[in-house]
């Protein structure tokens, strides 16, 4: 069998695999990748919020900022990233697009590792409060500015964590 059809040695995966060290020109791709998923998911959300058809999601999402903050009190690394996985998620689930949400669901991994990395969590947080105010208003513009900020800075700090980019 072709090495390319057995995957990572550590995971079996074919493709989206995390396993291997992460190179500058793979996380500026993903970045490039995620940057305008994640803007146009949180984007829909406003938008449904706006149209009144998402309040459980929206209570879901906001149960997940408080879920980070206890963690981050507590010292709980992992469950800290896991909510901040399962509120870029929620926030695609929000949006209501299947397409968007199995598309971004391939990244999902990446996801998880970048966030893995805790650096600068406190403003990650504080980001993420943002983006869940803008969405909570229904203000598609203000939303897709500050995920966008967030992705950006997000890329800033992976890149500093992983390589000393300064």
């Amino acid at each position: 069998m072709p090495s390319s059809l057995r995957g990572c040695s550590n995971c079996r995966r074919t493709v989206g695999c995390g396993c291997a060290r992460w190179s500058r020109s793979t996380c500026g791709i993903w970045y490039e990748g995620w940057e305008p998923l994640a803007v146009q998911a949180s984007r829909l959300a406003a938008r449904r919020v706006g149209a009144a058809e998402a309040s459980a999601e929206l209570a879901a999402l906001r149960a997940l900022l408080d879920r980070a903050e206890s963690a981050a009190a507590a010292g709980e690394a992992d469950r800290e990233v896991g909510a901040h996985t399962a509120f870029h998620e929620q926030i695609v689930a929000l949006g209501g697009n299947p397409l968007l949400a199995r598309t971004m669901e391939q990244l999902s991994w990446q996801l998880q590792l970048l966030f893995g990395l805790r650096e600068e969590p406190a403003q990650m947080r504080a980001q993420h409060a943002e983006m869940f105010r803008h969405i909570a208003a229904g203000d598609e513009e203000l939303t897709a500015a500050s995920t966008l900020l967030h992705v950006r800075d997000s890329r800033t700090v992976a890149l500093r964590s992983l390589f000393g980019d300064t």
